[in-house]
């Protein structure tokens, strides 16, 4: 599966997070820097964050994030499982 087409399916994914919360990233973003970083293996949100901030260049050739990498509580509220 290549990147554009997984994007294309997560964001049919409903978004779990409050309306009135802090939505400074996508979910998308979110999920997929997730994703990504338990391959690779990440252990925790902490090795989201890691990861993402070691591969933001790369990242942003197929993602948005507008606010930049998000911080390790952010995957943790928004209820990713490991």
């Amino acid at each position: 599966m290549n990147i554009q087409k997984l994007k294309e399916e997560i964001s049919e994914v409903s978004d779990p997070r409050r309306a009135y919360g802090n939505l400074r990233h996508k979910l998308e973003d979110i999920i997929i820097i997730g994703l990504l970083s338990t391959i690779c293996p990440g252990e925790d949100f902490a090795d989201m964050e890691e990861f993402g901030k070691e591969r933001e260049k790369w990242l942003l050739d197929f993602l948005e994030l507008p606010n930049g990498i998000p911080y390790s509580d952010t995957f943790h509220v928004t209820g990713l499982r490991l």
